[in-house]
């Protein structure tokens, strides 16, 4: 796939290709940086390289793994330390890039304690590995391939590419949607700009860049689609040519008035798993469209090379308009997981194009014209700000850990985030803020509430009740709280409290102890200014840090 980014250098050796804050890369200049990292990453042991580096120095490493011949393993800076040390340990991996020098591209190669050393037969045509949740608990390495990545973004079919458009990236790199941001633009000649994910957020911000660096193309999750426009912060948006969003179920009404606000713009929905390449189908979204089926976003059409089927509970794949589990596979299909040879996932069918199919665990309508509808899943896994995760491995993280004897992890909807219900420890009860919770779990896995239960529910046949620990783990939640360490105004209590879905104990808890995260810090933002006639910007909430900060600050600007 190296090709096609050198094709591109060669094509336009002076477009710009690369823009970070002050930093302006040209494609002659990027490629010469390229060129030099590869040089030293052809020397590094094994076949797989990891990496934890800031976005610039990471296009820069992944570029360079293509022209190496390396499979590259991206890991965000959220990634708790047992789960890294998991997921190197898992694959093999004996090099660790933590450091790029960007005038000369030279990386710092840092050896891992020997493993088995990854061979290049066993990552044979893979550009990557990106770790998705599985039903053992532990997360699992999915072998993206080259093939596939060009097969989706290289001259593009399911969206209108022009030569002039410049892409937005700030998707965490382990997030197959970074695969989209990033690498869309580079094989195509386009321009890629990095964002700071704070500067998305901050409505103002981002309308600031998307004119300063004519941004045309970005990527949203569904959920902070639906935040920004309910919340009133999409004026940056509203300039772009084109919009994806995906990741999850996307609201029906953020999406009609966002067509409103912006009819100008071409909005996209993008469904697919990381099993197979980024996007499986996706939709154009329009005004007719939704109003034809009030409540209803389609997940669309399979995009270029790619299958997608139905099946039924008696495993009959079925013909026509239908309601199934779908399994998908062609050319966006993955080489699987990294040391399995075959799971239940990655299924051996003789109508399969290629031989296999992934059971992707949706649920999916299929309509008379060919387009597919979500309607839900068949397993465990749930969506938390952008990441696939699976219920069942966190719980079992958290009882290795020692968090508690039982753990239950329940997705709330009201609270937009996860709920673990445990077996009570006494004395050594702990928080989501807690050390031995940040050990375990990932920034994007990390509980909105922990409960306790005294009595742990036990079904006929001796298994975890599920039903009647949510009942108690809702009353404990609705509890009344204890008394907080100082007045609240009643505008503001109220306000975070029908945002987070809780009663609040503290108001000198920091924020996102408290529940809030980058969604519903959005929401926090709009309600202020609504509420108490201000302009704030993200960063100021950021700044205040609390709720009694916040307070402080609407009292020095005269608000309350």
């Amino acid at each position: 796939m190296f090709d096609l980014f050198a094709q591109a250098c060669a094509a336009h050796p002076a477009h710009p290709a690369l823009v970070s804050g002050t930093l302006r890369l040209s494609y002659a200049e990027l490629g010469q940086r390229v060129l030099h990292c590869a040089a030293q990453l052809e020397q590094a042991p094994g076949a797989l390289v990891a990496f934890q580096l800031a976005r610039a120095e990471a296009v820069v490493l992944m570029l360079a793994c293509l022209r190496a011949g390396k499979t590259f393993l991206p890991i965000d800076a959220g990634t708790a330390p047992a789960v890294r040390d998991q997921m190197l340990g898992s694959v093999g991996c004996d090099t660790l890039v933590e450091q790029l020098d960007l005038d000369s591209g030279t990386p710092s190669l840092r050896p891992l304690a020997p493993t088995s050393v990854s061979t290049p037969a066993a990552f044979d045509g893979v550009m990557s590995l990106m770790f998705t949740s599985g039903s053992t608990g532990r997360p699992k390495a999915v072998m993206v391939r080259a093939a596939a990545v060009r097969n989706l973004l290289h001259a593009p079919d399911f969206f209108a590419l022009r030569p002039d458009d410049v892409f937005a990236t700030y998707s965490p790199l382990s997030f197959d949607a970074s695969t989209f941001e990033i690498f869309t633009p580079l094989l195509n000649g386009n321009t890629l700009v990095v964002l700071d994910k704070n500067d998305v957020l901050a409505g103002r911000t981002l309308a600031a860049a998307v004119r300063a660096e004519g941004i045309s193309v970005m990527w949203l999750t569904a959920g902070l689609f639906q935040a920004m426009v309910v919340g009133g912060q999409c004026a940056g948006l509203a300039s772009l040519r084109t919009l994806l969003v995906g990741g999850d179920k996307v609201d029906w009404h953020a999406a009609r008035r966002f067509l409103t606000l912006a009819p100008h713009v071409a909005l996209y929905n993008g469904y697919g798993p990381t099993e197979n390449t980024v996007f499986t189908t996706v939709a154009r979204l329009d005004a007719a469209l939704l109003d034809g089926a009030p409540g209803v976003v389609p997940i669309g059409r399979p995009v270029r090379g790619v299958q997608c089927v139905l099946r039924n509970d008696a495993g009959e794949l079925l013909a026509g308009p239908a309601s199934g589990r779908l399994l998908v596979g062609g050319a966006g299909l993955a080489a699987g997981y990294v040391g399995e040879a075959g799971t239940e996932a990655f299924l051996a069918h003789p109508e399969a194009v290629g031989g296999r199919f992934y059971d992707t665990g949706d649920q999916v309508r299929r309509d008379s014209a060919g387009t597919c509808y979500f309607l839900g899943r068949q397993d465990a896994q749930v969506k938390l700000n952008g990441h696939r995760v699976d219920l069942n491995g966190i719980e079992q993280r958290c009882i290795q850990a020692g968090l508690a004897p039982r753990v239950l992890a329940l997705y709330h909807a009201a609270l937009g985030g996860l709920v673990l219900v445990c077996a009570d420890g006494g004395a050594d009860r702990v928080t989501p803020c807690n050390a031995l919770v940040e050990g375990v779990l990932s920034a994007w896995e990390r509980p909105k509430r922990i409960v306790y239960v005294a009595e742990w529910a036990l079904t006929a046949n001796g298994k975890t009740d599920t039903g009647t620990l949510r009942v108690r783990a809702e009353a404990l939640l609705a509890a009344p709280a204890d008394a907080a360490a100082g007045p609240l105004p009643d505008p503001l209590l109220e306000l975070a409290e029908g945002l987070l879905g809780v009663r609040i104990h503290d108001r000198r808890a920091r924020l996102f102890a408290l529940g809030f995260d980058s969604v519903s810090m959005l929401g926090l933002q709009a309600g202020l200014n609504a509420r108490f006639g201000v302009d704030l910007d993200l960063l100021d909430i950021y700044e205040a840090a609390t709720l009694a900060g916040i307070e402080d600050m609407l009292r020095d600007r005269c608000c309350i």
